[in-house]
């Protein structure tokens, strides 16, 4: 308001006019303009107010809408009384009680000031929803305990919450169509139990609190169906005898029996909210959430019953709103169902392992444990599946002191957590067959005759143990000086396990299946592996790939490559190419086939002679080889003393073609122990006496080093590793593990530590006994851990001669030689075998898991390892004094601890 000038001001300001040499004219008035912006949602039922002002005009601003929708109305028009003047409704309420007419939105409503001259204003838009009911999407609960929402205090005292219902106290339900068993398992009857309940509380919670109650019903349901049943299961209506395989069906079991495990209200708790109320079926309910309330809580009751049982669901819906203006339609942003799912308390069981590996015609004794101790006896009944190569006649389950275990039950003797019980595998076994994987028996706690009976107990976590069956009981011999010897193995599909050598100066192949029988003449047809002359340093390798044979339809096929040296041209279609060529022959078997065919030779080679030393087949079946050679490889002329040539045959619609060759080497001499194909490349790994690096331009380090080189064709430039200490470090095998981890052993004078520069530390400390090393390296060229295997002693030498990697670790065999102790409390009397397992999971170090020294009374080696399935190491062992012999060969079998299932 503008004030009314007097007299005396007037004069003043006159003349002050006249002092500034003239009169102005009066500022003119700002036109009105309104202040702040209105909510563009509004709700049904939910009071919808916006408190404004607005500045500008020239007298007393009055107010006015227009295009409003019939419930929105000025409080007052002008502002006479205060500064800002309040727009307010209740959609679906004031303005004629329209309910949900008003839902929709409304465009273009016009707020406008005056002074009664000039006029000003703005204008909005306006959606009006449904004030929304939810319901928890997912809530867990356990017998036994109560359950209210996770929330602070400060949030359950909100003024726009509810009263919570009381949780600290416990009602009760008696159960009387409890099915009774005998102990077969089969339904005998009806019982009656009374069990405690515990109150669950789950939240309905409605978007914004509304200006008038909102009532909504309630109700309980489940999935359960007492007529899915397993086949060949009677369904019985409810208030009878429930058969087993219905009441526990698959189906079945996963679901809340209502009026059983859980109610809406058994009437025994204290009193109950106001706003809540009971039906009297148990299952339904209504609940009133007050005028200016947002959150209130429906109590449900869940049964602490004696049975063991699965986590168990059922469903709390809201199925009417019967009072107030509200919608849990999940169109409208609701949640009309909270699935609850309800776990169990009773004690579970779980077992010492979790796999094992048992010969058939032994028992295997393990501990069952209980979760928590029980004030009476607690039983689980054993159950087990069975693949389709064992039945049920195959096992039996005993006792500690092997009697047989009374219809599988187990019992757990009050106070006692922990029983022994025994597995027994039979023998013979019901069936055979020589394509077929090492037999599986899967045991574990049988919940479905355990459930629905008092004092039984559940099955924890990883509640199982895999027991292969052992077919292969002692040590094979396969071969002796004079006749064949084995010097390479490879382990393929079904547990076969394939030699080669050579007898008399010929390539020789044995095939042995899972069960020790030697198959070569049935499934392996050694005549297609007849070639003129003499054959040498043979080498094997295996793979399997997956072939097309129509659009819809693959099979796997199995390959083995045998590579040899040869002083003759192998065939009609080769010429020999000077001294001692490389040759290599590639079986094959499909799926369907019984035996492994010949698919296709090949020979190669200088004018010099060449030594075969490693093959490796990569993820297609391609086949690479490597050796040593004093010619020219590929085009590479010689570079001095025995140089490493490599060589890639294509194994696809040419077979046996070379893709590429070349030459590695040094003016000094190199050996190459392995060749390891990854991918496309491929990584010669080996010693050298010279300077071979190319990368970080390591070395040399002193004597022979230890060298591997990523290559994935003769046109790459070269990026050889070498490593070493200033001592001989000769490298003796090599493979890939889990994530590209190269693994090397060898042995050495040094103990062997890494340095900070990536590399072995140097000065090392000199041993007065050959070491054993063990390292391993990215693909990029990291040294991830190193460590020393040695006499613990330090008086005698140690030779690693074989590896084969098993996820991030790696089992690692070779020889101690007389009088040393590799592991504890065992001297050697002789050369004795020794095993390891070591792992690099943790990098930049690497642990030992076990260690194995076996001195069975004559001198023993580690010709080679090989990994079945991951689950059962095989290795090949000659026996006889080094150098000396005479020799035999054996196969032995061993548990992944180190346990040999091979008896002499």
């Amino acid at each position: 308001m503008r004030s009314t000038l007097t007299f005396q001001r007037l004069c003043f300001l006159f003349l002050l006019s006249l002092t500034l040499a003239g009169c102005k004219k009066q500022q003119s008035a700002d036109t009105p303009t309104i202040l702040g912006l209105p909510s563009t949602v509004a709700y049904l039922g939910v009071d919808y107010y916006y408190d404004f002002g607005a500045y500008g005009g020239d007298n007393l601003l009055t107010y006015s809408l227009s295009n409003a929708p019939s419930w929105m109305a000025l409080e007052n028009t002008t502002n006479k009384v205060r500064p800002g003047i309040i727009l307010h409704g209740v959609p679906g309420i004031t303005g004629g009680r329209l309910g949900s007419a008003d839902l929709g939105q409304f465009k273009n409503i016009g707020i406008y000031a005056t002074d009664g001259s000039l006029l000003g204003g703005s204008t909005f838009n306006v959606q009006v929803k449904w004030n929304a009911l939810s319901l928890s999407p997912t809530t867990t609960v356990t017998e036994g305990k109560a359950y209210e929402p996770a929330s602070t205090t400060s949030s359950k005292n909100a003024t726009t919450n509810c009263d919570m219902p009381a949780t600290d106290v416990t009602g009760t339900l008696t159960d009387t169509g409890i099915t009774t068993y005998d102990s077969s398992g089969a339904a005998i009857g009806l019982t009656q139990k009374t069990f405690k309940t515990y109150p669950i509380v789950i939240p309905v919670t409605l978007t914004k609190p509304s200006v008038e109650p909102v009532a909504v019903a309630f109700q309980l349901t489940s999935k359960y169906n007492y007529k899915a049943c397993k086949q060949g299961a009677t369904p019985h209506p409810p208030g009878q005898p429930q058969d087993r395989g219905c009441e526990f069906s698959d189906t079945n079991r996963q679901f809340a029996q209502l009026k059983r495990d859980v109610v809406a209200s058994t009437g025994t708790l204290p009193s109950t909210p106001s706003y809540l109320s009971y039906n009297a079926d148990q299952l339904s309910g209504l609940l009133t959430i007050p005028a200016g309330k947002s959150t209130c809580y429906i109590r449900l009751e869940v049964t602490d019953d004696d049975f063991a049982e699965l986590p168990e669901t059922f469903s709390l819906n809201l199925t009417e709103v019967r009072q107030g203006l509200a919608s849990f339609s999940t169109s409208d942003g609701g949640q009309d169902s909270d699935v609850i799912t309800i776990q169990d308390n009773e004690p579970t069981v779980t077992f010492s392992t979790t796999s094992d590996y048992v010969s058939k015609g032994t028992s295997a004794e393990y501990t069952a444990h209980l979760s928590a101790a029980q004030t009476v006896d607690t039983s689980v009944y054993l159950g087990a599946d069975t693949t389709t190569t064992l039945s049920a006649s195959d096992y039996s389950f005993e006792d500690a002191t092997g009697q047989p275990l009374p219809y599988n039950k187990l019992v757990f003797p009050a106070g006692l957590q922990d029983v022994n019980f025994k597995v027994a595998i039979k023998n013979p076994l019901s069936s055979s067959g020589s394509f077929i994987d090492d037999r599986l028996l899967t045991v574990f706690p049988d919940m479905f005759l355990g459930f629905g009976r008092s004092n039984f107990a559940g099955a924890g976590t990883n509640a199982y143990i895999d027991i292969y069956v052992n077919e292969w009981l002692s040590r094979t011999q396969v071969g002796s000086s004079g006749g064949f010897e084995p010097e390479s193995m490879a382990v393929g599909d079904s547990g076969h396990v394939f030699l080669g050598g050579a007898d008399g100066g010929k390539l020789n192949l044995k095939m042995y299946d899972r069960t020790g029988v030697d198959q070569t003449s049935t499934e392996l047809q050694p005549s297609a592996l007849s070639f003129p002359g003499n054959q040498t340093n043979v080498r094997l390798a295996y793979g399997s790939k997956s072939i097309k044979v129509s659009s819809s339809t693959s099979i796997s096929r199995r390959e083995l490559a045998i590579g040899f040296s040869t002083d003759t041209a192998i065939g009609s279609s080769f010429t020999q190419s000077g001294g001692t060529d490389v040759a290599v022959s590639l079986l094959k078997r499909d799926d369907s086939a019984s035996t492994y065919t010949n698919e296709w030779s090949y020979q190669s080679g200088s004018s010099a002679n060449d030594t075969l030393t490693s093959i490796g087949l990569d993820a297609n079946n391609n086949v690479y080889l490597g050796g040593e050679t004093t010619g020219s490889w590929g085009g590479v002329t010689p570079k001095g003393g025995n140089d490493i040539f490599l060589e890639l045959l294509n194994n696809g619609s040419t077979v046996g073609s070379t893709t590429w060759s070349t030459l590695l080497g040094t003016s000094t001499d190199e050996t190459l122990a392995a060749l390891l194909p990854l991918g496309t490349n491929v990584y010669p790994v080996g010693t050298t006496s010279g300077y071979l690096a190319t990368q970080d331009n390591n070395g040399p380090y002193g004597g022979v080093d230890g060298f591997f080189e990523n290559l994935s064709s003769p046109a790459d430039t070269p990026k050889i590793y070498q490593f070493g200490t200033s001592q001989d470090d000769l490298v003796k095998a090599a493979a890939f593990g889990t994530g590209q981890q190269l693994w090397v052993i060898g042995d050495g004078y040094a103990n062997y530590v890494a340095a900070s520069n990536n590399q072995f530390q140097d000065p090392p400390t000199i041993s007065n006994a050959l070491n054993g090393f063990v390292a391993t390296y990215s693909t990029s060229r990291a040294l991830l851990g190193v460590t020393t295997l040695s006499d613990s002693n330090a008086l005698a030498n140690i030779h690693l001669t074989a590896i084969v990697p098993h996820g991030e670790t790696a089992f690692i065999g070779g020889y101690i030689d007389t009088g040393g102790s590799f592991q504890d409390g065992v001297t050697a009397q002789h050369q004795d075998l020794i095993l390891a397992e070591l792992d690099n999971s943790t990098r930049g170090t690497i642990s030992e898991t076990w260690r194995l020294q076996q001195d069975d009374g004559i001198d023993e080696r580690v010709v080679a390892l090989g990994l079945y399935n991951g689950r059962k190491l095989v290795a090949l062992v000659r026996q006889g004094a080094d150098g000396v012999g005479p020799y035999t060969y054996q196969i032995r079998t061993y548990k992944l601890d180190g346990t040999e299932l091979t008896k002499p």
